[in-house]
């Protein structure tokens, strides 16, 4: 029934393997069926025409609504059109009148160009153009298809809009040749998609998809498991079923990396070598989760079987240096080893493993830390199985700690020696984990409660922060040598190799030769000359790069303004070329590194005649990268993700030295004029502390030093990692426990006093702190947002005044006056640390001091119309909102500027790009604080929880073991309990019922003995009565025969002496078994085995008897305390009761049996007799009780009273056959 049990499980468990598996195959089967261009195309035609009719009914509100007023950025419609994520323009005549918002950089001229529905691709979009015209009103709306920026980066994605669910690879054209054409609800044709290599997959179906891939993976582990315990080449063999688990995962492994499982399974990063990779067969961060669980599952049936091992083997008496030699390699390795995963999974990974950023945490840094558990956790169970099976080797904790302190001395040794190449601390927290696993096992063994827990969890965290923390400070050197690798060579090889090509299409422009010829003595056509350039050429790769350039010939001449003198255009480019110019791949560009520490591209185009001119000019074109300080401009937004910039590396500064003098400087540390200053060292790679801070001085040559600087991180910062990993370690076992518990017990949970007092003292600290750190964090939001509102507000007040201050008497900012305003804004934006943006009062951009965000149609160049409405409309003064460019969320102030009559000229607009790096490292700062706090109070909580649990529960374990122990007539123990409290109540009246219990203990055994004694003496009175009779009867009869002088008197007198002397021997026996009975012989106790006292009584009926007696003796050890001649009569009673039983029957056959169970020897005659009825079962060991004609019924009374008085049992099983069953302690020595 058992194994059939077994099987139904087994089968369960690869029928839910089975079902995972093939609903990932169905779901796979979706994924490539949806992705198809045939149902994406149906797809995509089915929303658009949706929103076309949703389009309909905003057009007719807009229609109703523009009868009241054109400016209806108040109406129904407006929210409309912003909650379904359109964009909307009306225009009144000629003049724009409202427009639902400012993020798509579509033109007045663009939309007035389009007079019928159409595909309108603006600066930043690519949209389905709707048009609507009634009386003198022409109304736009633009239906979002895909984003369009000229680059990307984390906050700018040119993706489709999420309804129609393509990738972003997906082109969107205009030809119905080319894709697959889509058409409008009028079946016109609107555009085609080219769709890419790589399909859409519903982000879902993906994770469901990859969800159902591991989880199938997991239950294959778990049914290979539990089949090889239940085999039956393997059930008696539990070394081998590890060795052969161990092959089968191996296998697997290597199964699944022979079918990349990346080629079948959804477009992932986690089979991306970019984001992990160790070596060729860890290759990607799959790879290392499925290996991770693999080793938890080998640990956990490692874990498992050597418990059977140990139990099978006995103690190991030879060999045992070896042994532990052997094992203890086993385990080192195997932790050494997962110390290394760790290391590498946080430096050979471009996964965020900083604890000290919180918010540039994700779900793989998730994943990452999971995998740290399964790792830490498999090795505490593989050490762990280890020691238990060198305890067996006799080792103490005192030899342990020798032997092991020894092994781990040579191990760092030889890590020294031929490891060279790895950390130190890998030997160091692999010595310090088996230490501490031997120290538990040894002390404590397999028990593990709440206060364990927490020690181990604590000691699994400290040594795992140990590796992060050396892998985290690897990680950081790495950055610094590569910034000042980046620092020291700003050379861009792509630049350089793409100018060659940009070279040989200028010199074959003739437009761009007509417009240089013009500008070389006009500085007016320089503007056409650089809006051509800009348009042409100055696009994708060189939007990082700042532009000077300058049209010279033969004649032309320059003014220097700096050394106050004129000089030849070709003479002067010439001397800077041969002073500071170095050669690049072409002979066209040069890269200019002066002594002022900044560099640059100088490049020479000389230009072929044209049809208009025979001259030859030749352009210089200054090429400079883009310096985005902060708080300017958009700097996260205008950085591509190919590209970073010199400037900004976060939290580390740099500085450039050139022989020994600083040149340049970057970031918030203050850095000496003298490089001396810091340090005098020959070597090229060399970091060194300096003002609690540490430095990385780097040696370029040509006596350039970089000496890149960053923060020391402190005590807190060498704390967080354990702090964080506790924490985590502790939901992650949490979670796999309660799994574990579901699992094999189903949903029961069974609460003891001392779990629900430290569950609510740990729970409530929980909660409550919990709430507290969810507040402060609101609270440092909502401060830091109120912050920057004051501080944005008290700039913009600053610039009004500085603006009315050179232009009050101004009415109206013509053209004329847009080059000196820009030149103030530049000024201005410089002075006050933010980007000012001046607009007409029709919300038109007039000029601002970065116009590359407009011009790279980032944004509109029309006014948020929320502040439009607030201003404009609502007459306020100034307004303060929240705008977006892409992802980028930022605050941003509008002012209105009036002339000294009062007069509206424009409105001033400051935006206030505030790093949402810098808010999130406050929030991480405190969250790292109060996170150790959390963890620390936790850890107290739970220590208190179980100390006063242990206070409270052990006067209530005390009275539960006392009420244990208590029985009808024996020594019960009274309690004492000093304090008048509940316990102290309950004590009481558990006291009192003691002694009711005694008194009434002390009447029932008087009863009994009366009933007893009554019974006995009737019992004996009727034994007694029958040789009484026949005596009786005798003597009468004698008495006759005497009377008649019978002549065979004496023939009569001998069998009435007889006679006699048998009934007077009868009453002697039941005087003698009554006697037995009432008095037992005090035993005489002494060790012996049972054994042999089996041995003992089966002796004597080897050839006394026609039955057959079969005799099963156990190897194991039988040694019993106890009186052997006692047991000699238990056992010899119940083999002659055995023969009574099986009476006359020709095949009888008695069966005895010996085993050892844990602290107790057992021992079993079994006979195929009759049977015992049930209605006798009751009545078997009744004193007077007994189913022959003859005898008393006290033999097994005297059995049952022997076996008691032995501290054993007895009892009986009776079907087919029937078995006595006696149990005896077992003798375990002192």
């Amino acid at each position: 029934m058992k194994m059939n049990n077994l099987s139904q499980k087994h089968v369960g468990r690869l029928t839910l393997f089975l079902i995972t598996l093939s609903i990932v195959f169905a779901l796979m089967g979706l994924s490539r069926w949806l992705a198809k261009p045939e149902v994406s195309v149906k797809r995509v035609e089915r929303v658009l025409h949706r929103q076309e009719r949703l389009a309909e009914e905003i057009a007719s509100h807009v229609r109703t609504e523009a009868e009241g007023s054109p400016y209806i950025f108040e109406g129904e419609s407006s929210t409309l059109i912003r909650e379904n994520e359109f964009h909307g323009f009306l225009f009144y005549e000629s003049t724009l009148t409202f427009w639902s918002d400012s993020r798509v950089a579509v033109d007045k001229e663009s939309l007035g160009t389009v007079t019928s529905d159409t595909l309108l691709y603006s600066g930043n979009q690519i949209s389905y153009c709707k048009v609507w015209s009634w009386d003198r009103y022409r109304f736009y709306l633009l239906i979002p298809i895909k984003q369009a920026f000229h680059y990307e980066n984390q906050y700018l994605e040119n993706t489709f809009s999420l309804s129609y669910r393509l990738h972003p690879d997906t082109r969107v054209v205009v030809d119905k040749a080319q894709g697959f054409p889509i058409y409008n609800a009028n079946n016109r044709y609107l555009f085609s998609l080219l769709f890419s290599e790589t399909s859409y997959t519903y982000p879902a179906l993906r994770f469901l998809i990859l969800l159902g891939y591991f989880v199938s993976l997991v239950l294959l582990s778990l049914f290979i498991i539990a089949l090889y315990r239940h085999l039956s080449p393997f059930q008696s063999r539990p070394l081998l079923r590890v060795i052969f688990y161990v092959l089968d995962m191996a296998l697997l492994y290597g199964l699944l990396k022979w079918l990349h499982p990346s080629d079948f399974l959804p477009e992932s990063l986690f089979f991306d070598p970019s984001l992990f990779a160790h070596n060729a067969w860890i290759a990607n961060l799959n790879d290392l989760l499925i290996l991770s669980v693999f080793f938890f599952f080998i640990a956990y049936m490692w874990y498992g079987e050597f418990r059977q091992l140990i139990e099978a083997s006995g103690e190991v008496r030879h060999g045992k240096i070896g042994v532990s030699v052997v094992f203890m390699a086993m385990g080192v390795s195997v932790v050494y080893y997962s110390f290394v995963l760790i290391h590498s999974l946080v430096v050979n990974s471009s996964i965020s493993f900083d604890l000290s950023m919180l918010f540039d945490l994700n779900f793989y840094s998730v994943v990452g830390f999971f995998l740290m558990v399964l790792l830490m956790g498999a090795s505490w169970m593989f050490v762990i199985s280890i020691i238990r099976y060198l305890k067996t080797c006799g080792w103490g904790i005192g030899g342990w700690i020798l032997f092991a302190a020894v092994f781990s001395l040579l191990f760092v040794v030889v890590n020294v020696l031929f490891l060279r190449g790895l950390p130190l601390i890998f030997s160091i927290a692999t010595v310090l984990f088996v230490l501490f696993c031997g120290v538990k096992f040894l002390l404590w063994r397999d028990r593990m409660n709440a206060g364990l827990a927490v020690l181990v969890i604590a000691a699994l965290a400290m040594l795992c922060s140990l590796v992060l923390n050396d892998a985290w400070e690897e990680n950081r050197r790495s950055e610094m040598r590569m910034i000042a690798l980046s620092v020291s060579n700003q050379r861009d090889r792509v630049a350089e190799f793409l100018f060659e090509d940009w070279v040989e299409q200028m010199k074959s422009d003739s437009q761009l030769h007509h417009l240089a010829q013009q500008a070389v003595y006009n500085v007016v056509r320089e503007d056409s000359l650089m809006g051509y350039l800009k348009e042409r050429y100055l696009s994708g790769y060189w939007k990082q790069f700042d532009y000077q350039v300058t049209v010279c010939d033969e004649y032309v001449d320059l003014s220097l303004q700096e050394e106050a003198e004129v000089m030849n255009c070709e003479a002067y480019f010439s001397g800077i070329r041969n002073r500071y110019g170095l050669p690049t791949f072409g002979d066209h560009l040069y890269f200019i590194n002066d002594s002022s520490g900044m560099v640059s591209y100088l490049g020479q185009v000389p230009l072929l005649p044209s049809v208009d001119s025979a001259d030859t000019v030749t352009l210089y074109i200054d090429i400079i990268p883009k310096y985005i300080r902060e708080g300017l401009g958009y700097p996260e937004l205008m950085i591509d993700d190919q590209f970073q910039s010199v400037e900004d590396y976060g939290r580390y500064s740099w500085a450039m030295f050139l022989n020994g003098s600083l040149v340049r400087s970057v970031g918030s540390y203050f850095y000496s004029s003298k490089l001396a200053r810091y340090a005098e060292v020959d070597a090229e790679d060399h970091f060194f502390h300096h003002n609690e801070n540490d430095h990385y001085l780097y040696h370029a040559g040509e006596g350039m030093t970089i000496l890149i600087t960053r923060p020391r991180g402190g005590i807190i910062d060498n704390i967080v990692p354990f702090s964080y990993l506790f924490l985590f370690f502790s939901l992650v076992i949490v979670l796999l426990y309660g799994l574990f518990l579901l699992t094999r017990r189903g949903i029961s949970f069974k609460f003891t006093i001392r779990n629900r007092l430290q569950l609510f003292v740990t729970g409530f600290l929980f909660i409550a702190l919990s709430v507290v750190g969810v507040s402060s964090v609101r609270y440092i939001w909502v401060l830091n947002k109120d912050k920057n509102s004051s501080y944005l507000q008290e700039k913009a007040h600053s610039v009004l005044t500085e603006l009315e201050h050179k232009l009050s008497n101004e009415k109206l900012f013509d053209e004329n006056l847009y080059s000196y305003l820009s030149m103030l804004l530049s000024k201005w934006s410089n002075v006050f640390f933010s980007d000012i943006n001046l607009y007409s009062p029709n919300g038109e951009l007039i000029v601002s001091s970065r116009r590359e965000i407009f011009e790279d149609k980032l944004t509109s160049t029309r006014m948020d119309p929320s502040a439009y409405k607030a201003l404009a409309l609502d007459r306020k003064m100034q307004y303060i909102t929240r705008e977006q460019i892409g992802h980028y969320v930022y605050l941003s102030a509008w002012v209105q500027f009036r002339n000294a009559n009062n007069e509206l000229v424009a409105y001033l607009n400051l935006p206030f790009f505030a790093r949402q790096s810098e808010l999130s490292q406050k929030v991480s700062e405190f969250l790292i604080t109060f996170i150790n706090i959390y963890v620390l109070l936790i850890v107290i909580a739970l220590l208190l929880g179980l100390l006063f649990s242990n206070i409270i529960s052990k006067p209530l374990v005390r009275i539960r073991d006392t009420m244990a122990k208590l029985s009808l007539g024996g020594d019960n123990e009274k309690l004492k309990w000093s304090r008048d409290d509940e316990i102290g109540a309950l004590v009481k009246e558990y006291n009192a019922k003691v002694d009711e219990l005694d008194m009434n203990a002390e009447k029932l055994a008087q009863t009994e003995r009366e009933s007893a004694w009554r019974e006995m003496a009737k019992q004996v009175a009727h034994e007694i009565k029958n040789p009484l009779t026949p005596m009786k009867l005798s003597v009468q009869y004698l008495k006759r025969a005497w009377d008649d002088r019978a002549p065979d008197f004496d023939q009569r007198f001998d069998r009435f002496s007889s006679t006699m002397i048998e009934q007077i021997d009868s009453m002697a026996e039941i005087a003698t078994a009554f006697s037995d009975f009432a008095r037992m012989p005090k035993a005489q106790l002494e060790v012996g085995q049972l054994n042999d006292l089996i041995r003992n009584a089966i002796d004597l009926y080897d050839e006394a008897t026609e039955f057959t007696i079969a005799v099963q003796l156990t190897e194991e050890d039988t040694a019993i305390f106890a009186d052997g001649k006692q047991l000699l009569r238990v056992f010899h009673n119940l083999i002659k009761n055995a023969f009574q039983a099986m009476g006359d029957q020709e095949k009888g056959c008695i069966t005895i049996k010996t085993w050892r169970e844990e602290n107790s020897v057992m021992v079993s005659f079994a006979d195929n007799g009759p049977g015992i009825p049930e209605e006798q079962a009751e009545k078997i060991f009744a004193p007077n009780f007994t189913t022959k004609s003859g005898g008393m019924g006290l033999g097994l009374a005297m059995v049952k009273n022997i076996v008691l008085n032995h501290g054993g049992q007895i009892w009986f099983e009776s079907g087919e056959e029937t078995v006595f069953y006696i149990v005896l302690p077992a003798y375990e020595g002192v």
